[in-house]
């Protein structure tokens, strides 16, 4: 496991991909939605994402 992780790592890096950025994982269209988000948005947005329990909706598509 530890071997893949590494592959994995080095592809990340390898690639440029950021992946503490969540703009870099949203559609070019939502962009623009997110970075006007207040703080509880972005929190209930980023919940819903990675499917955190403490979410209403887990499962719910975010950046409606």
């Amino acid at each position: 496991m530890t071997d893949n992780l590494f592959q994995v790592e080095q592809l990340v890096s390898n690639l440029g991909i950021q992946v503490g950025n969540l703009c870099q994982f949203l559609p070019q269209e939502k962009v623009t939605d997110f970075a006007r988000m207040s703080p509880q948005e972005l929190l209930e947005n980023t919940e819903k994402a990675v499917c955190i329990p403490l979410a209403d909706d887990c499962g719910s598509p975010p950046l409606q």
